[in-house]
């Protein structure tokens, strides 16, 4: 890229900042997003405590064998109760950051705010509630895509080591 259209770039997005003023968000060139467009601008969360969007399939939980009473925010509620104890800040960071209840009301997908927070919750299968035994567990197809997905990623991440520490080229599966 040119120096021109490099400076251009940056004004744009130094007012593009001034303009946002959105509290824990930061506007920034593609460096922090890997595999962006050239040149193309981010919007990254500066939050800490925001979960990684990566990490979603692994943070998401399946609960079945509701009853129809249960709505989203009374399950959402039970939940993080039970997780309270399982996170540093439950009051400013609850545990569970999203509950999509089906529409019959029969089970729901909830989405955890660390993968070790949806470990727990796969604790508590069989748990009774009102009088019922939950059915709590991985979403179907959770194993398939985001187990492949990690493994894959691991197996990448290892050969690009051995080939630095060795100088050698390597022969990384995408």
């Amino acid at each position: 890229m040119d120096p021109m259209a490099e400076a251009q770039r940056m004004a744009m997005l130094a007012a593009m900042q001034s303009v946002t003023n959105i509290p824990g968000v930061t506007i920034g060139a593609p460096a922090a997003a890997p595999g962006a467009a050239a040149g193309a601008l981010t919007v990254a969360s500066t939050d800490p405590n925001a979960p990684n969007p990566a990490t979603r399939r692994a943070r998401e939980i399946y609960v079945g064998n509701l009853q129809g009473a249960l709505d989203g925010p009374l399950l959402r509620e039970l939940f993080n109760s039970v997780l309270a104890p399982f996170c540093p800040d439950p009051a400013t960071n609850p545990p569970i950051i999203e509950c999509k209840l089906d529409s019959t009301g029969r089970f729901c997908f909830l989405e955890t705010r660390t993968e070790a927070l949806a470990a727990h919750l796969l604790d508590l299968d069989k748990m009774e509630v009102g009088g019922r035994p939950l059915k709590i567990g991985r979403p179907k197809g959770y194993e398939e895509q985001y187990g492949k997905m990690m493994t894959t990623q691991k197996l990448n991440m290892a050969q690009t080591f051995a080939a630095q520490l060795s100088g050698a080229p390597t022969n990384v599966v995408q």
